[in-house]
């Protein structure tokens, strides 16, 4: 694939507009586009952080109090027992907490793909020459990694390289949204369409 095939900032009247349901925004500045994606909030993505952040929080500080007033038992008991009964709903909350308040800068710079992401756990960022991409598609989340939300189905972003190394990216968020991602990085990138897999 040679660079030239991909939609150059004057090509971009001819992308369809993001979903009314996207919290996204496409914008050009000279020879760069850029792609911003929103956070979700907590109602969009799961209703009960309201209710399980206090609740995780006093689990975990009625377990630290066990551990100050009781003896050896009890302190052996926490840690066989409550520890990793304590350990689920952390885990269900910070996934939760982090596609929440995700958001994310992609950028198509110098004939490079750049997508930065951030939230709970930092900034993580990715790059790519455009010509070593081969797919860009939506596709479901992994079941296993996807039921510590809660939450079933879902979809996300998937690019995929010449190499055939596969990258996930925002898991959960609104499939319109997904798709007109895809689509809009096809175009932008000179990727082919290919068949999409949960159509």
């Amino acid at each position: 694939m040679d660079g030239s095939n991909h939609a150059r900032p004057d090509d971009l009247a001819a992308l369809m507009a993001p979903p009314p349901t996207a919290r996204a925004t496409l914008d050009s500045n000279g020879e760069d586009v850029t792609i911003r994606l929103k956070p979700l909030g907590f109602m969009a993505t799961n209703p009960d952080l309201l209710w399980q952040g206090p609740a995780v929080i006093g689990l975990w500080l009625l377990g630290a109090m066990m551990l100050l007033n009781a003896g050896s038992a009890a302190t052996a008991f926490f840690f066989i027992v409550m520890l990793p009964t304590l350990t689920l709903p952390l885990a269900w909350f910070m996934i939760s907490l982090h596609r929440a308040i995700q958001q994310a800068v992609i950028d198509i710079v110098d004939d490079r793909l750049v997508i930065s992401c951030y939230g709970v756990f930092g900034l993580e960022q990715d790059e790519w020459p455009i010509q070593r991409l081969r797919a860009c598609r939506v596709v479901p989340v992994p079941s296993v990694g996807w039921s510590l939300t809660g939450s079933s189905p879902a979809l996300e972003l998937q690019l995929e390289t010449r190499r055939g190394m596969q990258h996930s990216f925002f898991a959960g968020r609104d499939e319109l949204e997904l798709r007109w991602l895809a689509h809009t990085l096809e175009q932008l990138v000179g990727i082919p369409p290919k068949p999409d897999p949960t159509a």
